[in-house]
């Protein structure tokens, strides 16, 4: 379906609606992940508690153990619904996936009848052969495994006519973060923008952050076509640094980062003092929570990555993130203010253009990408235009894009977002950044 180019004006202007009446979303994705921590037996996986298919079902398993010794043509696992056998996993195929030519994942996919998969969803296993020696030495060691359908929503009467309620207007949780396209919220939600230049930019910062440890957080943006994402993110506090990354690879369940420029360094005892948890809900969904309850006690920052999308969010108040400067604006107002701290601007442009990292600033990326001040950030060409053309040429349309994002059960602006960013991407699976 083509997008006229009256929708996307109204688009532009005014944003999207949200699919009406949506109440329940037809498509089922699940994704769960098991640690295989003993040789042999078996990884259980229960999904009775999903709805039941009207639909082919897709299954999707992974597992990466050691299974590369001299046998590997005979280490395996096979991946089971109730007592019916799927596919094997391993046997010779896969891919190394450590600096250990032992270590090997394999996934693969299959699909069967919503019948079949009804009568039996209640355990889906990884069983490992236990004739060979299968071992866990390799760091990381799993399985996941996603299931994908549609269900049936259940049909419900019209609703009785009453006197509307007033509809409040969007609204946001009050602390600031970034994400996406990407997307902006300031602080105190006053402004909501997206900023399309590549280049360094100072996402916020505060030295006297931690009784002066100090705070500066980073982040790099990268141009695709006419809209851009951020690719990295880089934290400092005190004299520790974290350097985030994600992975377009949707295969790819490997932890990107750096600490103090070592890839993959020690994060055990934890980044200047504060803990850091890492969550993997799936290969390519992975979180990294910094928690500040120490020094702030409930607050946290968490970066939040969906295939190579990298999200920042803030968890604290007035008393954490107060004093902070950059493209989140002033804590108090939400006003997008200079660098001098007085002057406020309206344009996003040049509000993006105004918080790109100087010379006089630490560059604390563990390599040095283009441009660098006093080179100014790369533009798209004709972002506006190329837009209109490219959302009218969708093969998405707004009400599937919608659809998918009514899900989420979020805010009116977060719903645009997800919507905008589906559209622009050509990826229904981009509401999993959100």
């Amino acid at each position: 379906m083509k997008v006229s180019s009256s929708t996307i004006l109204a688009l532009m202007a005014t944003g999207l609606s949200l699919a009406s009446g949506q109440t329940c979303n037809p498509a089922v994705s699940e994704t769960r992940t098991i640690s295989y921590t003993s040789s042999g037996g078996a990884l259980t996986f229960n999904f009775g508690d999903l709805p039941d298919a009207a639909s082919n079902v897709k299954i999707y398993a992974l597992f990466q153990a050691d299974m590369g010794s001299s046998s590997s043509s005979s280490e395996y696992a096979t991946v089971k619904i109730g007592s019916k056998s799927l596919f094997d996993l391993g046997r010779g195929t896969g891919s190394i996936y450590t600096s250990n030519s032992n270590c090997i994942r394999d996934y693969k996919t299959k699909t069967m009848s919503a019948s079949e998969f009804n009568a039996n969803h209640d355990t889906v296993t990884i069983v490992v052969d236990p004739t060979y020696s299968v071992g866990t030495f390799c760091g990381d060691d799993k399985g996941t495994v996603t299931v994908s359908y549609t269900r049936v929503c259940p049909t419900t009467p019209a609703p009785v006519a009453t006197t509307p309620a007033p509809v409040a207007s969007p609204t946001r949780n009050e602390n600031g973060g970034t994400g996406g396209d990407p997307h902006f919220t300031t602080w105190n939600n006053k402004e909501h923008f997206e900023y399309h230049g590549q280049c360094d930019l100072t996402l916020v910062k505060d030295a006297d952050f931690a009784a002066g440890l100090g705070l500066d957080i980073q982040i790099r943006t990268k141009i695709v076509r006419y809209w851009s994402y951020i690719k990295n993110v880089a934290i400092k506090i005190g004299n520790d640094i974290l350097e985030i990354e994600g992975s377009a690879d949707a295969d790819d369940a490997d932890a990107h980062y750096w600490i103090n420029y070592e890839q993959q360094g020690d994060l055990d005892t934890g980044f200047a003092g504060f803990p850091v948890m890492q969550k993997l809900p799936s290969s390519y969904k992975r979180q990294y929570i910094i928690d500040l309850s120490s020094k702030y006690p409930g607050a946290s920052i968490v970066v939040q990555l969906y295939k190579e999308f990298v999200r920042v969010k803030f968890n604290g108040d007035q008393s954490v993130f107060g004093n902070t400067v950059g493209l989140l604006g002033d804590y108090k107002t939400g006003e997008l203010l200079a660098r001098d701290g007085s002057t406020e601007l309206t344009d996003f442009a040049e509000f993006g253009d105004e918080w790109q990292v100087l010379p006089s600033e630490p560059k604390i990326f563990h390599e040095v990408a283009h441009p660098q001040f006093p080179e100014l950030c790369i533009k798209p060409e004709d972002p506006r235009g190329e837009r209109k053309r490219r959302l009218a040429e969708s093969t998405i349309s707004i009400e599937q894009a919608e659809a998918a994002c009514a899900m989420l059960n979020k805010d009116l602006l977060t719903i645009k977002d997800c919507v905008y960013d589906i559209l622009a991407t050509q990826d229904l699976d981009m509401v999993g950044a959100f």
